[in-house]
């Protein structure tokens, strides 16, 4: 996970792209723990990160989601499906969780969330 900086508080509008089932300890151990914080309805713990080639990401699991559940966020301005599915497929590999993603931006709702 080398490729990976934290980044603070950038000012991105970001957009979900993919959910991943695991629980955001999962995340807090591989990446330095998760900040607390407040968007424009909801709490969340999350961070933003920066891939080395520069495209920023941001991990969140909200108060309602369900258990075990972390969403990866892109910048609003990416809308290439093909695009979101490389870069999420590539933030997928740098954490390990590449058989952990129930949903993806272009497929169908899937999403089974047993725990």
């Amino acid at each position: 996970m080398s490729s990976l900086a934290r980044i603070p508080n950038p000012a991105v509008d970001f957009v979900a792209h993919a959910i991943v089932q695991r629980p955001v300890e999962y995340f807090e151990d591989r990446l330095g723990g998760f900040d607390r914080a407040l968007d424009d309805l909801d709490y969340y713990d999350g961070g933003t990160f920066r891939l080395d080639d520069g495209v920023l990401f941001a991990l969140r699991h909200y108060d309602e989601y369900p258990a075990n559940t972390v969403a990866v966020f892109l910048d609003g301005r990416i809308r290439d499906v093909e695009l979101i599915s490389r870069i999420v497929q590539r933030i997928a590999s740098e954490l390990e969780v590449t058989n952990s993603i129930a949903w993806q931006r272009g497929e169908e709702q899937k999403m089974d969330f047993a725990t």
